[in-house]
């Protein structure tokens, strides 16, 4: 994880929007599926710690925070702005 794009809010964790990294870009809800099911593992590298990326499932909404040696970190929130990322991939064409 590289970048996110974020929308202004309260809490700013649920103000992630998107995140991405080099050639990809996915949804907030992409990633909290692709991590709930077991699938996938996401993390960022800020000042040389690796945190990894777990969701908070909050009534209103899930979003992800990064965790690093057992304690919640502000990681995501200081990266920077993704490039434009679409919410769904684009269709080849024909």
């Amino acid at each position: 994880m590289t970048c996110v794009r974020k929308h202004p809010q309260p809490n700013r964790h649920k103000g992630i929007t998107h995140l991405g990294g080099k050639g990809w870009g996915m949804t907030r809800w992409q990633v909290t599926a692709a991590i709930n099911s077991g699938g996938e593992i996401f993390y960022t590298q800020v000042g040389g710690k690796r945190a990894v990326l777990q969701v908070v499932n909050d009534p209103d909404a899930a979003y992800v925070r990064a965790v690093a040696d057992d304690q919640w970190t502000d990681d995501l929130l200081s990266l920077p702005e993704c490039p434009a990322i679409s919410a769904v991939p684009p269709r080849p064409q024909r």
